[in-house]
């Protein structure tokens, strides 16, 4: 494409009056190629912040779970790979990290920011 960009598979010209279909696997795949490990990070960060600052208390069980859910994906994938190669890309396991560390990530500055002070456990 021109200055440099990739052009995404399947897309057509600006000018062009089609309706907008759906994003085909090929596209989706392209935009996943496009963000960078830090930038899902950021993302699932500011998600899980979000449901710690609407609800404490679900946010406490959702970080736990999806936190520990992708820990031991990593930690079972992980061995897998040592014990016999694939080809998975290195990306998905950094991924699965930065998506096991989101949730303490988004924990520890919920409790830095509001002193460590919960909603729940007041009733």
């Amino acid at each position: 494409g021109r200055l440099g960009y990739a052009r995404r598979p399947g897309l057509r010209s600006a000018t062009s009056t089609a309706k907008p279909k759906l994003l085909r696997i090929s596209q989706l795949n392209w935009i996943m190629r496009q963000i960078r490990t830090i930038e899902i990070l950021l993302i699932e960060v500011i998600i899980y912040l979000g449901l710690w600052l609407l609800n404490d208390y679900v946010a406490m069980y959702l970080s736990m779970i999806f936190g520990s859910i992708c820990f031991f994906i990593l930690l079972f994938t992980g061995i897998a790979e040592l014990l016999e190669r694939s080809k998975v890309s290195r990306k998905y396991f950094w991924i699965m990290a930065a998506s096991a560390l989101a949730p303490v990530i988004a924990a520890a500055l919920f409790f830095l920011l509001l002193g460590g002070e919960m909603t729940w456990n007041k009733l």
